[in-house]
């Protein structure tokens, strides 16, 4: 697979992780936002969301991805993580508490579902990486 083909496809996944994440949630219009920004997101900057998830998410925290250990995402304080981003680190971190409070009150079948798109979207940020 080609780059393009494989930014294509992570893209994909992390639109289906937020909508999931949706529609259990439907009422949330913290998600709702979430799912319509990204969308924007996507149309402009294709690569940004894979850029800070591979920085942000995969370098950081493969081994508990891997693991499939959900609680480490839903508990970690990422404060300390945020600290290099200056103002953003505050938007960061509200996003980031955007999609942790819902995956938190789900059900264990669903969190694992949740574990299975960071799992995928990391292989895929590999593939990435590879090409």
């Amino acid at each position: 697979m080609d780059k393009t083909h494989l930014l294509t496809v992570f893209n994909k996944q992390f639109k289906e992780l937020v909508e999931d994440i949706a529609r259990v949630f439907p009422d949330n219009k913290d998600i709702l936002t979430l799912k319509l920004a990204m969308g924007q997101i996507l149309l402009i900057t294709p690569k940004l969301i894979y850029k800070g998830y591979k920085k942000h998410v995969v370098d950081k925290y493969r081994s508990e991805i891997l693991a499939g250990d959900i609680n480490f995402f839903i508990e970690k304080d990422y404060n300390k993580d945020m600290q290099n981003l200056g103002g953003a680190s505050s938007i960061m971190l509200d996003k980031i508490d955007c999609l942790r409070e819902p995956v938190r009150n789900m059900n264990p079948l669903e969190q694992a579902n949740v574990i299975k798109y960071m799992q995928n979207m990391l292989k895929l940020s590999d593939l990435y990486e590879e090409e």
